[in-house]
């Protein structure tokens, strides 16, 4: 599988390579802060905010450190996903879903340049139906 079969031009491909590499750049220390802040604990807790209808007591440190899990593993997990992506941009596979081979489709890399599936496979890796 080539540059052609994904249907991108060098350009296109090129643009994404810098979008992957200042999302990389990024994440990585984002997710090293979130990683501390979700298994030792945050020391100064967050102020509520005044929203109506909403409690805006300060969240306890073990609410602290659960949201805090859960953007760290959300964070890392486009992270690696983005250092795939550069890895099949130097395979010359980028552009084309890790699973069927079908090209991903350009709407879809400017939304999520990290992708690593075309549509059809996104919405089956989501239902749990990926092989």
């Amino acid at each position: 599988m080539t540059l052609a079969a994904s249907g991108l031009t060098e350009r296109q491909v090129e643009h994404y390579r810098r979008r992957l590499e200042r999302l990389v750049a990024r994440l990585r220390p984002e997710v090293r802060h979130l990683e501390a802040e979700a298994w030792r604990g945050s020391e100064q807790p967050v102020a509520g905010v005044e929203l109506p209808g909403i409690d805006t007591d300060p969240p306890s440190q073990e609410e602290e450190e659960y949201l805090a899990r859960v953007l760290w593993q959300n964070e890392r997990e486009i992270l690696a996903q983005a250092q795939d992506a550069l890895t099949r941009i130097a395979a010359g596979t980028y552009g084309l879903c890790v699973h069927c081979g079908a090209p991903i489709g350009k709407e879809r890399l400017d939304l999520l340049p990290h992708t690593p599936y075309c549509i059809d496979c996104a919405r089956k890796a989501e239902a749990g139906e990926l092989d």
